[in-house]
């Protein structure tokens, strides 16, 4: 039995649309041939001649206002932008100035803490009983403030930090 005919335009649209893509083929197939399988010597020497013709010809002409745009901005620009960028974007907070002030000490002292290891886990590995109990003040008065997200205002760092002289 012949198709339905609501069936037989479709069929019709989507050979035109494969007969498109074939002459698309075909085009694309003759230019490879004619740029790249028939591209000869001779060719290849003649663009060579007139790029270095041109070379020879160019006269490059910056007066000084393009080169202060073209060097000096950019230059500025960038001074500017590694300025801003230690300036405001590195800064350590105090908690982190606080704990690197600790680890300072303690390394002195000949106790190096790793960097996934905890503060406690830090003092349990201390074997000088002195030092441990003294640490153990600033760890307990740092972790209090720190990790109830409290603030460090300002008196709460200077005793944190004569809790680090103590040490």
């Amino acid at each position: 039995p012949p198709p339905p005919l609501t069936i037989l335009p479709k069929y019709q649209e989507v050979r035109e649309f494969l007969q498109k893509i074939g002459l698309m083929l075909d085009t694309i197939n003759y230019y490879w041939n004619m740029v790249v399988i028939n591209y000869s010597f001779r060719d290849q020497l003649r663009i060579v001649s007139k790029l270095a013709q041109r070379a020879r010809e160019f006269q490059p002409h910056i007066d000084r206002s393009r080169l202060l745009a073209l060097f000096v901005f950019p230059i500025l620009a960038g001074l500017l932008f590694f300025l801003v960028r230690t300036r405001f974007f590195n800064r350590k907070t105090p908690a982190k100035r606080l704990i690197g002030e600790f680890d300072t000490i303690m390394k002195r002292r000949g106790y190096l803490r790793t960097p996934n290891e905890g503060l406690q886990e830090f003092l349990d590995r201390v074997a000088d009983g002195d030092l441990r109990e003294r640490a153990q003040r600033f760890v307990v008065a740092f972790e209090e403030t720190f990790y109830r997200d409290q603030p460090l205002h300002h008196a709460k760092r200077r005793s944190l930090r004569m809790l680090l002289r103590a040490i």
